[in-house]
């Protein structure tokens, strides 16, 4: 059990300002933490702004594929499961990555095109040693948003691209 002269220590230190080795853990006298995360915040701002016909909220970690899955199970005018929407965005990204990788190119009107480009064999320098280097050629995947794309990025509002 626990002795007189520990919880007497104990009790007089619960009520003391935490402190580490380099003295008080605030810099700045007065200084308080948010109560809620800024995070929960800025959720709770585009909850508003999503009932006011906006962009639909996105978490503050970004859109994820199970994101994306559940805005496909929650807006589907179908009654289809969540197993069937994860086999339908995964056969699209899976056709897209098809016809990209055997040098076709995807257009989805409103949207933007996937292609895959041939970058050019260019110098370069070793950022370590400061070097010149050949970076050799090679192909890459390339997106070019679509006008109804970018129009609705530079205006902040969700369209009805397709």
């Amino acid at each position: 059990m626990h002795t007189p002269a520990l919880m007497n220590r104990v009790a007089s230190t619960a009520s003391a300002p935490h402190t580490g080795i380099h003295g008080p853990t605030h810099r700045y006298p007065g200084f308080t933490r948010p109560a809620v995360p800024r995070q929960a915040v800025a959720a709770k701002a585009t909850e508003a702004e999503t009932a006011n016909g906006a962009a639909p909220p996105v978490p503050a970690r970004g859109f994820t594929r199970k994101d994306l899955l559940d805005y496909v199970y929650e807006n589907s005018p179908h009654q289809i499961s969540k197993a069937d929407c994860s086999d339908i965005v995964d056969l699209v990204f899976e056709g897209v990555i098809n016809a990209v990788v055997q040098g076709g190119r995807i257009t989805i009107p409103g949207f933007g095109t996937f292609a895959a480009r041939d970058r050019k064999e260019r110098q370069g320098r070793n950022p370590r040693t400061g070097e010149p280097l050949t970076i050799p050629a090679k192909r890459v995947a390339a997106f070019k948003a679509g006008a109804a794309f970018s129009d609705a990025v530079e205006s902040g509002e969700a369209a009805e691209l397709l």
